[in-house]
């Protein structure tokens, strides 16, 4: 057994090291290119931690479309669908939905660069128009004064006609009266000389024909008394109306429909795809928070906003008030806004509002100053101005008949209008580029974007009658006053899902009407139209 044993190890030690020849003289050094590498494989993580807890995801929560580490399934035990994360992730890389995802990455890429290059040109386009009306501007300056010129020698030609002829008639008339003065004094100096030293007859013939001749000149000098003693002079009347022109015209940004052609071959079935997450209505709740009863501060509640100090501006357009109420409910100040109305409310920045003057004759927004308690400014709109609210650029206000007129927050100057339907009374709110407006006439609501186009509408006189105040939470969906229905209805991003969340039932309303939603504390606010005004703390 030996001698076979050391045998073997022989044949193995010499195969061994033949082997080993064979693979040394076989191999060869493969570099390789770092750029080769995907610059984001840095970033790709082996593990998967929850960032909140540091504990690897677990579960996945098919109602909030999230994964769960096993300290976050504890605040999703009412959940009714949760599956294991193995589940989840199945078959990923292969599946349709992460196919659908890459093409509709590759899409909106394509997209955006045809808007990108659409704006570029757009720019271009502008500055040429620019520099069309100030050419057109120039020329209508050189017009002007061309005019001006002419009408300058017009009245330079009259001023001197004028002072022509009456110099020429009043040195006839000096002509004529040198000559009656030649004569009277030719009378006056032959009189005396024949006092002295002609006879009585001769004196006496002379003074009979100087009667004769006084007479005529007596007459001549009357004619002066009642005519021609008037002292002439030239009046010449400028007219400064021209003076008073502010302006050659007005400019206006407007917008028209775009030529770029948007893809959405993936839309539906991104939507499919996506549909957990707009299933997420269903576990929306609410936790009450307070009620405000305000009345004997104001008569009605139109409009609703909170400021930083989480304090809130209640508007009533009734008799065109806005009262700031402290978080204790008590009232820090009351300002009167009759002469411009006071309908609908949102805050501009820490100190100031802004204030839609509803259906009064003036239309318009009211700046007022909540640090000072009083009104800074008014601007006025083409038309009645009733829903406001914004984003961190732009003021939008629903301006009946009209559409949505856009403002520069800032500046507030007025930009372009975003041509959609508004009726009387409309309440608007934005979020992440769409505009949602209430049509209480009609019993719908509405979304659409920055172009004015609809991408949805909601009506179910069922569920939503006179729909009001309207707020969007911090995932895009859609809360509604139903002034008619007694209710407060939550409408999924897409328009499609509805859900009544507060009823009559609940809180014995009248008539709710003001709503908004503060995103940034979570907090829905609504308000009936007389009386009480309530918070609610939303999960969604």
């Amino acid at each position: 057994m030996a001698t076979s044993t050391t045998a073997c190890e022989e044949v193995l030690v010499s195969n061994s090291t033949a082997c080993e020849e064979v693979l040394s003289s076989d191999l060869k050094t493969i570099s390789i290119d770092q750029k080769e590498i995907h610059p984001k494989s840095s970033e790709i993580k082996e593990t998967c931690d929850c960032s909140n807890h540091m504990y690897k995801y677990t579960s996945f929560c098919i109602n909030h479309d999230c994964p769960l580490c096993k300290q976050c399934i504890k605040k999703h035990t009412e959940c009714c669908d949760i599956i294991p994360l193995e589940d989840a992730i199945s078959n990923v890389k292969g599946s349709d939905g992460l196919q659908v995802i890459i093409q509709s990455l590759q899409e909106l890429e394509e997209n955006l660069k045809a808007i990108k290059s659409e704006k570029e040109k757009n720019i271009l386009e502008i500055a040429e128009q620019r520099r069309n009306f100030a050419e057109d501007i120039i020329a209508i300056r050189r017009k002007i004064f061309d005019h001006l010129d002419v009408i300058e020698k017009q009245m330079l030609d009259e001023l001197k006609e004028a002072e022509s002829n009456e110099s020429k008639r009043i040195k006839q008339l000096v002509q004529k009266i040198g000559q009656n003065v030649a004569n009277v004094n030719d009378m006056y100096t032959t009189l005396v000389y024949m006092k002295k030293n002609a006879s009585e007859l001769q004196t006496f013939l002379e003074m009979k024909n100087a009667q004769t001749q006084l007479a005529q000149h007596e007459e001549f000098l009357q004619s002066f008394i009642n005519i021609n003693l008037k002292k002439t002079y030239i009046e010449c009347i400028i007219q400064p109306e021209f003076l008073n022109i502010k302006s050659l015209g007005s400019v206006t940004v407007l917008s028209k429909s775009s030529n770029v052609k948007i893809g959405r071959k993936q839309q539906k079935q991104a939507q499919v795809m996506m549909s957990p997450s707009l299933l997420s209505i269903r576990n929306i709740q609410q936790e009450f928070v307070i009620a405000f009863n305000i009345t004997d501060m104001l008569s009605s509640i139109s409009g609703v906003c909170v400021t930083v100090q989480d304090e809130y501006i209640i508007t009533c357009q009734e008799t065109s008030e806005i009262m700031l109420l402290q978080s204790d409910g008590s009232k820090k100040f009351l300002i009167s806004l009759k002469s411009f109305g006071a309908f609908d409310v949102v805050l501009l920045s820490d100190t100031t509002v802004a204030i839609t003057s509803g259906g009064k004759k003036k239309h318009g927004i009211s700046i007022v100053d909540i640090s000072l308690g009083k009104s800074i400014k008014f601007i006025k709109l083409p038309g009645q101005s009733y829903g406001i609210t914004s984003n961190e650029e732009f003021l939008f206000v629903a301006v009946k008949g009209k559409g949505i007129q856009m403002l520069n927050k800032e500046t507030l100057k007025t930009l372009e209008i975003i041509r959609c339907e508004i009726t009387e009374g409309a309440f608007i709110d934005e979020y992440n580029g769409n505009i949602y407006i209430t049509n209480s006439s009609e019993n719908k609501v509405l979304c659409c974007d920055m172009n004015g186009v609809v991408k949805w509408v909601f009506k179910n006189e069922d569920i939503l009658k006179e729909p009001y105040g309207i707020g969007v939470d911090g995932r895009g969906n859609v809360y509604v006053a139903g002034g008619r229905t007694l209710n407060v209805v939550v409408l999924s991003p897409d328009g499609a899902q509805h859900r009544q969340i507060i009823t009559e039932k609940r809180l014995q309303m009248t008539l709710p009407r003001a709503l908004s939603f503060d995103r940034t504390r979570k907090r829905l606010n609504f308000a009936n139209e007389k009386r009480l005004l309530y918070i609610y703390k939303m999960e969604y």
